[in-house]
């Protein structure tokens, strides 16, 4: 015993006897006993209930062990809980607590001491309650049923929780927030890889843009870092060379030559999913699904794998994608990009441009089938231009033409209109034919209802055939017109001279002012 040393009380109940133990605690925290003393319960005390049982313990150890406990403060250890509230030196009692509890306290005030619990090695009902490891809740629910004490939840949770079977086998945690990657500035500035298959005896590298939502997908034999850098060194000579690169932990992206290769293209980032947490690289994780669907749909349509590869790509560039509202080829390529399906609406934009160039164009000409024409015989032992027929037109300045049972083709710009001696004759014939028998008007005639209208001489001015009346010829005039002619031929109808119109005003020299 050393009466520097700091003391220490440990007291135990069982069902036949009492127990204690009187301790010195150490500067290195270990206890050194002191004393030990027990003795057993006599009939009567056998039948206390547990609590009161430990509640003797503690007046009895005290008792025995009074000349050294007395004016001096100690440690009170129980494994008891609800006695370190009832004999608490700093707390009241209960107002139900029994007469003999309140005696075991009122004695205990008499002494400096502080009440620590300290539960058992092995607790009985905590054992059992966690022996089948049916969990937190299912424990908690069973101790209800049989016993209380003040933090029983929190003690069965403890046990639960340090069960190393238990943290085994235990569920994993609940999945945190989704953190998004942050969105790109533009076009191919984060790709995303990663392999799918064996799809049809091939594996498949899945490429895509994190901005435009643009994916490639590469067919390929062989997954090892060597085929993987050619397929990238493709696209990196075709779209460029990406700032962030992110992949899973695959052998062939985490090998040292495949970050050489990074670091020599000119990749800034190369960033590695955590392992066995392939959602950190969900967008090409969800492209490898979309692409085994897609292949496993189309596997009964005729074609290679390839063809139904490509077939898929032009459907998916062309169709706006959800996130982005936009078509990836928009996106990606700055334009849309056609495919078979912008042949059902008709290219409004481009016959507006062919019509304005055919009439903006003065020197636009065009020919028909079965007509003849001189063409270029590009010969130089045969005339510059000989005669040919046109056999059909190939495209808008395009034509074949036919000359000595062979076909030629020329463009528009190496044909010239054929016009023969005959045509020139008949010509000047029909134009001298309609002038000598071009009537003279001497008034202009309108032709109001079935009677023509003669206007008097001084609106016209003169009866002398103006000049530059002209002959027109009309078309046959419908049977149901009103308007009809009495002359014998009714297609000819004789326009009006024109009447030059100037001003009557009366003009006057300036009358100048001349100072005197």
């Amino acid at each position: 015993y050393d009466p520097s040393l700091p003391l220490v009380l440990a007291t135990d109940a069982s069902k036949i006897g009492l127990g204690a133990i009187l301790s010195h605690k150490l500067s290195n925290g270990q206890e050194r006993p002191i004393a030990y003393m027990s003795r057993t319960l006599s009939h009567t005390e056998q039948r206390y209930p547990q609590i009161d049982k430990e509640a003797l313990a503690i007046i009895w150890a005290v008792q025995k062990f009074f000349y050294y406990l007395y004016a001096r403060h100690f440690t009170l250890f129980v494994d008891n809980k609800p006695l370190t509230q009832i004999l608490h030196p700093e707390k009241s009692l209960p107002i139900l607590c029994i007469s003999r509890m309140a005696n075991y306290a009122d004695y205990l005030s008499h002494f400096n001491y502080t009440v620590i619990f300290k539960p058992s090695k092995l607790n009985t009902i905590l054992n059992d309650l966690h022996t089948a490891h049916v969990g937190i809740v299912k424990i908690k629910g069973i101790a209800r049923s049989f016993v209380y004490w003040p933090g029983i939840d929190a003690d069965i949770e403890r046990v639960a929780k340090s069960c190393a079977e238990c943290a085994k086998h235990a569920h994993a945690p609940p999945k945190s927030r989704n953190h998004h990657w942050e969105y790109p500035k533009g076009p191919w500035e984060r790709v995303h890889i990663d392999y799918a298959g064996p799809v049809a005896g091939v594996m498949l590298l899945i490429i895509t843009d994190a901005y435009s939502k643009w994916l490639e997908v590469k067919v390929t034999n062989s997954t090892t870092t060597a085929a993987t850098i050619a397929i990238l060194d493709e696209l990196f000579s075709t779209y460029g060379v990406p700032v962030t690169i992110v992949s899973d932990n695959g052998r062939q992206f985490v090998s040292a030559e495949f970050e050489t290769f990074l670091q020599v293209s000119g990749v800034k980032y190369h960033k590695l999913t955590a392992p066995y947490h392939p959602s950190t690289n969900g967008q090409a994780e969800r492209y490898v699904q979309t692409i085994k669907n897609a292949l496993n749909t189309m596997s009964t349509t005729q074609g290679t794998i390839q063809q139904n590869i490509n077939r898929f790509l032009q459907q998916y560039r062309k169709a706006p994608h959800a996130t982005t509202g936009q078509p990836p080829a928009k996106l990606f390529l700055g334009r849309n990009i056609r495919t078979r399906l912008d042949l059902v609406r008709p290219d409004s934009m481009y016959t507006k441009m062919k019509e304005k160039q055919l009439q903006l164009d003065p020197s636009s000409r065009s020919f028909k089938p079965g007509q003849t024409i001189y063409f270029l015989s590009g010969n130089p032992r045969m005339d510059k231009w000989i005669p040919g027929i046109i056999v059909t037109r190939l495209g808008d300045l395009h034509y074949e033409i036919e000359y000595a049972s062979k076909r030629f083709k020329r463009h528009v710009d190496q044909i010239r209109a054929f016009i023969s001696k005959e045509s020139e004759c008949s010509t000047d014939r029909n134009l001298t034919q309609t002038e000598e028998t071009q009537p003279s008007v001497p008034r202009r005639v309108h032709f109001y209802g079935d009677k023509p209208q003669v206007i008097p001489n001084e609106a016209v001015g003169s009866t002398t055939p103006n000049p530059q009346s002209k002959m027109v010829k009309l078309p046959s005039t419908p049977a149901h017109s009103t308007i009809r002619s009495q002359e014998s031929s009714p297609e000819l109808f004789f326009t009006p001279p024109v009447i030059p119109r100037r001003s009557t005003r009366s003009r006057h020299p300036p009358n100048r002012y001349v100072p005197s």
